[in-house]
């Protein structure tokens, strides 16, 4: 796709930067004064002080309103000149935040986070570049930009990207961050901290496994830099795009993956028996030689659960 570079003239304070991150959602409810599911990030990056996240849920941008079902699109607008009005509500909004970070002395950075529904709001999202520049803001439209996402796996669905595309997007932000002038803090002893915190989180997601029921959903999670795999999946699921991608992925993350032909019986490596279309056996880097978590799936009427 195209993608435009924004001047940023005078706008970014040596100390604050506020980050909108515009986030669509699925999810029917609503949250009192703030109905909508855009998200501002406020980043104290004071000298010497720890990076600190404020989490505010605002109306704003190419807002997404909760009681707004999905609407699902085969259609991506990746093309920076293919745009619509903003509309009035969603402008007055993003109005208010810029004048509140103006009297902190906060430079306000736009993002629009990639998602495959709804390509109006994606060209609604295109008029922000206009906007951003005649307010002296950095916009960067992250649907216009070659990050190397993949719509079929990168994704848990139309509007909400997965560990995989998460991590990809955190990168693009840091990298946008650090253009902008906040400083790297992972060598500083500040970091020590969130190391730690690191640690636990790596802990959470293995949790998390036992609790997915999905084979792809598992597939999405197997992906991870902290943990190798053993995975043993019928030929027959291959015939899936998505299955078939997630499995070429492990293969390229050095997982062992192999490949069961229709009539054999596969043979977990942690020793539990039963017929599986797909099984996993997932270990944590640091503690290869024992199980972090495993699980068999069958499809049945193209349907795929845990067994």
């Amino acid at each position: 796709g195209s993608s435009v570079t924004v001047t940023v003239q005078d706008a970014l304070a040596p100390s604050t930067v506020a980050v909108i991150v515009a986030v669509p959602t699925a999810t029917a409810f609503t949250v009192p004064s703030f109905p909508t599911s855009a998200t501002a990030l406020l980043l104290d990056a004071h000298a010497g002080a720890e990076l600190v996240f404020s989490i505010l849920a605002v109306k704003v941008l190419v807002s997404f309103f909760f009681r707004v079902k999905l609407v699902v699109s085969k259609e991506i607008v990746t093309d920076a000149k293919d745009k619509k009005p903003i509309e009035e509500e969603k402008l007055s909004y993003v109005n208010k935040i810029k004048t509140l970070c103006e009297s902190y002395g906060i430079a306000l950075v736009l993002i629009h986070i990639p998602y495959s529904y709804s390509p109006d709001w994606q060209r609604e999202a295109n008029s922000f570049y206009e906007y951003a520049n005649e307010n002296h803001l950095c916009f960067v439209n992250y649907m216009n930009e070659e990050m190397g996402l993949d719509f079929d796996i990168d994704f848990f669905d139309q509007g909400h990207l997965n560990p995989v595309g998460m991590r990809q997007m955190t990168r693009e932000m840091g990298e946008l961050l650090g253009s902008l002038g906040v400083k790297d803090r992972r060598q500083e002893p500040v970091a020590e901290a969130w190391k730690k915190e690191y640690e636990e989180f790596i802990d959470y997601r293995v949790k998390r496994l036992k609790d997915i029921t999905q084979a792809k959903i598992y597939l999405m999670s197997l992906h991870d830099p902290d943990l190798i795999s053993v995975v043993q999946v019928k030929r027959k699921l291959l015939e899936d795009v998505q299955i078939a991608k997630l499995i070429e992925r492990l293969k390229d993350g050095k997982n062992e993956v192999m490949i069961v032909e229709e009539g054999e019986k596969l043979l977990p490596s942690d020793g539990k028996e039963g017929e599986y279309d797909l099984y996993c056996v997932v270990h944590k880097k640091e503690t290869i030689d024992s199980v972090a978590d495993s699980g068999g799936f069958v499809w049945e009427e193209g349907v795929n659960r845990r067994k």
